[in-house]
């Protein structure tokens, strides 16, 4: 039996990651496992969309001028994609290495997998939040509008969608993340970023685990009803709204509010 070689795209998502998209652009170009690499710059206003557009023909850009959120950002990548692999890493990565790539499109091309989540040093915290992944790319395509609208919550949305299909977790030792206050600095944007992202995500899980009728796991009101200015206060209000402070959501922005307080010192 002849064995079939697939292709693969890298997809990346890019939103003010002037620090490292450089570095991780030119390490998938290096690598030489992609028939194409689809950068995706998400209304960036640093730098980074003139650090893309500097390598020229090696790479594929899409350009949103104003932010969608990540859920769209990959979406337009997996629509642009013409190969059968899709591997999904985002722009903050430190460290990342051929062997790193090779180890999340492995399971995939020996068919022995139809989903990779890749563990660096980060991810390792919450696991199934990573951002590195590799799928067969049929397999999003019937998802793309349900993606498109899903910004930081997009990652839970494919594990339960793809919850009883065969997914191989990859480490990848040595890989790590440059962290929101080494991006933005220490300030209201950084605070309000990290309040954002935990609420999408938790918005999900909660929307994921009624979608399977289970027992809801948070209610939270629109932050931006009720955090109107981002302080102490402020971070108190969403905090006492999460209902259930054991559950997975919970658990998860419980942590986003201990690291706004340990970085700013609330």
């Amino acid at each position: 039996m002849t064995s079939h070689r697939f292709s693969i795209s890298a997809i990346i998502p890019v939103y003010n990651e002037e620090q490292t998209i450089g570095a991780v652009v030119q390490t998938v170009i290096n690598s030489n496992l992609f028939e194409e690499i689809i950068c995706i710059d998400d209304g960036s206003k640093d730098m980074s969309l003139g650090i893309l557009q500097s390598f020229g023909k090696n790479i594929d850009i899409l350009h949103f001028d104003e932010n969608k959120g990540k859920g769209a950002a990959l979406a337009a990548g997996i629509l642009r994609a013409t190969q059968e692999i899709v591997v999904f890493l985002d722009a903050d990565l430190v460290g990342l290495t051929f062997e790193h790539l090779y180890a999340l499109a492995t399971p995939l091309l020996e068919q022995r997998a139809e989903v990779t989540l890749g563990i660096g040093q980060v991810a390792s915290h919450f696991p199934l939040l990573t951002g590195e992944r590799a799928y067969f790319r049929k397999d999003l395509l019937p998802l793309i509008p349900a993606i498109s609208k899903k910004r930081y919550g997009v990652e839970v949305f494919l594990n339960y969608t793809f919850k009883d299909r065969r997914v191989e977790f990859v480490h990848l030792d040595g890989l790590d993340q440059i962290l929101k206050p080494q991006k933005m600095g220490i300030n209201s944007r950084m605070i309000s970023s990290y309040v954002m992202e935990g609420f999408q995500v938790s918005k999900e899980l909660s929307l994921q685990t009624l979608n399977m009728g289970k027992e809801r796991l948070l209610s939270i009101v629109d932050p931006m009803d009720r955090i109107k200015v981002i302080s102490n206060k402020g971070l108190n209000i969403l905090s006492k709204s999460v209902e259930d402070r054991r559950s997975q959501g919970g658990k998860l922005l419980n942590t986003c509010l201990r690291q706004i307080r340990r970085f700013t010192s609330l």
